[in-house]
């Protein structure tokens, strides 16, 4: 099922959470949008074949997404989180 809802903000600033557009390091709380859906907030682990996005809602799974996924969907970082 579907979500949407628990996770959505507008771009920028939900909740007093900013972001930076810039370069996301691996273990960062990144802002991403997922098939052109409305960006949400997820930790971000970079593998050499793909990406997994792990939600701070326990109560979602986290999601891997492999290169191609990412090029497909497609996954777009958006930034770093830099206060939440």
């Amino acid at each position: 099922g579907s979500n949407r809802g628990h996770t959505t903000m507008s771009l920028g600033k939900v909740n007093d959470i900013t972001y930076k557009h810039s370069d996301v390091d691996n273990g960062d709380i990144a802002i991403v949008i997922i098939n052109g859906e409305n960006a949400t907030i997820r930790k971000l682990i970079k593998k050499p074949e793909g990406s997994v996005l792990i939600p701070n809602n326990q109560a979602f799974e986290a999601r891997y997404y492999s290169n191609k996924d990412v090029e497909a969907l497609p996954v777009k970082i958006l930034g770093m989180v830099v206060n939440s």
